[in-house]
Order: structure tokens, then C-alpha cells, then sequence
């Protein structure tokens, strides 16, 4: 542009978005039949014209992104369970589309909180949220970043894996078992105040799982698989708790 020797005068005005600076508009004078005078007023009211629109355009564009930013966000807290981080029973809904373009199996961990109901009521609805927070860190911990964990309601959680089979369940399954003995029992008396042996021991803490698979990713497959592993689950609460049951035909 400063190459035209034709150019005899020449204006930039800096454009700015939410006090950032996004560029800047630039005008010139130029040689019109040997008048060689500077910007018209008629130019600098055309220039202001221009940034206007362009302002306001990109004001109503930044306000769109704000929006849609926003209601992303409030779409994820939805479908988020806020003491957990986890799911929710909604995000289960999410969760079933999300898997439905897999074509192979997909198993279904059923899992319940075995005697939650003492300590909620024992020593307070403080240390029911400290008891949930820290099993959803352990379900995390044991599954992979691609598998989703789901926080049903109250003390009740699935695991649904993208890829897997029942063998894989079951090492899931132990290694809760085996993280709830190593660490969370204690971390969550430590917590809370108590001295394991104040607990008695038909209240000790553990959970049961019930173990099932999906056919397919199909909603159906995956609602029909949850109910069964909701009856593997159960069938282990009657008989003692602190297991894991797998479900079979005829159960």
C-alpha cells in the first residue's frame, strides 16, 4: 500500500473487542485530479460507518460464542452428579448414545454401597458425602479414560465399558475390593473421626457388585444387561455382601 505514490495521506484506527485488540482499520487519501488534500470529512463518516457495522458484527459474534458457551455448560451440569463429578442418571442417557456406534459387547458393573445407610445416619449426612466422594475416586481410578462411571442415585453406581468382556468385569471388580481394603476404609474413618474398631463388625464398610454383558450397543441391550446385573447385585446382597455376582440364565 505505502509502495502507491499516489497515496498523499493515510489514517489507522485500532479496532478493539473486549478491551483486545482484534485489528485495525486503515484509510488512505489519495491523489484525486491534483488535489492533493487529506481524508474528506465524507471519508472518515464513510470509515466510521464501517467500523461500526463491523463492530457490532463482531460483538453479536462474541456474544453468540458467550451463549453457546454457557449452555454447553449448563448441558454438562445436567448431566453431571455435583458431589462426585460422576454421571448422572441423565448423563446415563449421554452415555448409552455415546456407545452406541460400538459393535461388539458391552459389559455392566452394578455396584451398591454395602451398609451406607449406618454411617449417613450414624455420624451425619458430612460423612455420607465423604464415604461417596472418595468411592467415586476409586471407580475412577480402576477404569480406564474411555469407560464411563455413573453415580445412579444415592449409593448406587455403573460401570458400562467401551470395550471388554466379562473377564475384565471381574478384574474391575476385584481391584474395587482391593483398593477399598488397602486404603478407603481407613481414609474415610480417618476422616470422619472414628477408630475401626468402634464400627461393629456386621457394619463394616464394602460394596456388591453385580456383573452382566450387553449383546450390543443398542440401548435395549444395554437397559436389558443393567437389569441383570441389578439382579446379580441383589443376588449377593442376600446372600452376605462384599462380593461380586455375575449373572447367569436362569438366575
Amino acid at each position: 500500500l505505502l509502495d502507491n505514490k499516489e497515496i498523499y495521506t493515510l489514517i489507522g484506527i485500532p479496532v478493539y473487542l473486549d478491551n483486545k485488540l482484534i485489528g485495525i482499520f486503515a484509510g488512505s487519501g489519495v491523489d484525486r485530479d491534483n488535489d492533493y488534500s487529506i481524508l474528506k470529512i465524507e471519508d472518515l463518516t464513510i470509515m466510521k460507518t464501517a467500523i461500526m457495522q463491523v463492530y457490532n458484527t463482531l460483538e453479536r459474534i462474541s456474544s453468540r460464542a458467550s451463549l453457546l458457551k454457557a449452555n454447553e455448560r449448563l448441558s454438562e451440569l445436567a448431566i453431571t452428579d455435583q458431589l462426585t463429578g460422576l454421571y448422572n442418571r441423565q448423563g446415563a442417557i449421554r452415555v448409552t448414545e455415546q456407545l452406541s456406534h460400538i459393535k461388539h459387547e458391552i459389559p455392566v458393573l452394578c455396584i451398591d454401597l454395602d451398609n451406607f445407610k449406618y454411617y449417613n445416619d450414624t455420624f451425619g449426612h458430612k460423612t455420607g458425602d465423604i464415604i461417596l466422594y472418595n468411592f467415586a475416586k476409586i471407580l475412577n481410578r480402576v477404569t480406564r479414560e474411555d469407560d464411563f462411571v455413573i453415580r445412579y442415585g444415592g449409593d448406587e453406581f455403573i460401570i458400562l465399558f467401551s470395550n471388554g468382556d466379562t473377564e475384565a468385569a471381574k478384574k474391575v471388580a476385584e481391584r474395587i475390593f482391593d483398593a477399598m481394603e488397602r486404603w478407603f476404609k481407613d481414609k474415610v474413618l480417618s476422616e470422619i473421626g472414628v477408630a475401626a474398631y468402634e464400627i461393629p463388625e456386621d457394619r463394616k464398610l464394602s460394596c456388591s457388585i453385580g456383573i452382566a454383558v450387553a449383546t450390543d450397543s443398542k440401548r435395549s441391550s444395554i437397559h436389558e444387561a443393567l437389569q441383570r446385573a441389578d439382579v446379580a447385585l441383589y443376588d449377593i446382597k442376600r446372600s452376605g455382601k462384599g462380593s461380586y455376582g455375575i449373572w447367569y440364565e436362569g438366575m
